[in-house]
């Protein structure tokens, strides 16, 4: 939240361009305050959720990209059909009790030195 006596639109703007959730003015009258904290604490919980899924979705395009990789790897070198290439990652991850990303990448990293 910013708190500010004034309310020039440029400092507005640097308000929002810092996080600000909410910009009050003085003077600030009790009963705006709670529900001006109420509403800037609930569109930051928005927006710590939407960082999260991000997050979250980042790490799995992540973990199909280096998982393809690591499938065409065995697919090439091994002749492997695309899903028995899959499910040697996924069983080397849950037999290692690893993460199917850590494999891939092992895979990947292991055949550059060959090559």
């Amino acid at each position: 939240m910013f708190l500010s006596a004034y309310g020039e639109p440029d400092l507005v703007e640097r308000a929002k361009d810092v996080g600000a959730f909410a910009y009050l003015m003085k003077p600030i009258r009790q009963d705006d305050l709670l529900p001006a904290i109420k509403v800037a604490f609930q569109r930051f919980q928005e927006a710590q959720i939407q960082k999260e899924q991000i997050e979250d979705l980042t790490e799995k395009l992540e973990t199909r990209k280096w998982v393809e990789r690591a499938k065409g790897i065995l697919m090439d070198r091994h002749g492997l059909s695309e899903q028995d290439a899959f499910m040697r990652i996924h069983k080397q991850a849950r037999n290692t009790n690893r993460k199917m990303r850590d494999v891939a990448e092992s895979i990947v990293e292991a055949y550059k030195v060959i090559e």
